[in-house]
């Protein structure tokens, strides 16, 4: 332990020097430093029991209260973890038919391109028909071109050949 050189506080005393008695003063220099050191140890403890018992009981009320906050915060939570676990189910149920109607959607979407396959097939089919159809047409008017263009001569026969009898056009000529 260190101790402090004993040095007199009071006026210098004859025969000594630079202050320092041969013999101690009725308080001694280390008395003073103890009694000092003590109260200074004293009033830190003081001090630090302040401290921490001081705002202890109001730290108390305060663990208590975040206590309450807490357990109510924690009965939130939970109630927002249910109503979220509900939303998800929901989300899923939602996701589910989402996939179904996707699934129908592709299936009409396969139907309808065989649909339009069968209809352009049947286009080319009725444009085929319309070309033989025009075709058939074009001989059909030649046809009676000729038919009118024969009805011409065989007219014009009959008019330069006197007939004895004219022969019933609906009745055939009985021999």
């Amino acid at each position: 332990m260190w101790r402090a050189p004993q040095v007199a506080w009071g006026p210098d005393v004859a025969g000594t020097a630079l202050g320092v008695s041969a013999t101690p003063s009725p308080m001694a220099p280390s008395t003073k430093f103890r009694l000092l050191w003590t109260v200074v140890g004293i009033l830190l403890v003081a001090a630090l029991g302040a401290l921490v018992l001081g705002p202890g009981r109001g730290m108390r009320s305060d663990i208590a209260a975040q206590r309450a906050r807490v357990g109510s915060q924690l009965e939130t939570t939970r109630a927002q973890l249910k109503v979220t676990r509900t939303q998800l189910q929901i989300t899923q149920r939602q996701l589910e038919l989402t996939t179904e109607q996707l699934e129908i959607t592709k299936d009409q979407r396969r139907i309808a391109l065989d649909q339009l396959e069968l209809a352009q097939a049947q286009l080319g089919t009725a444009r085929a028909q319309l070309g033989r159809t025009e075709e058939s047409l074009a001989i059909q008017r030649r046809l009676v071109a000729v038919a009118e263009e024969t009805l011409q001569q065989a007219r014009e026969i009959n008019r330069k050949t006197p007939d004895a009898q004219p022969a019933d056009p609906v009745r055939p000529m009985v021999s």
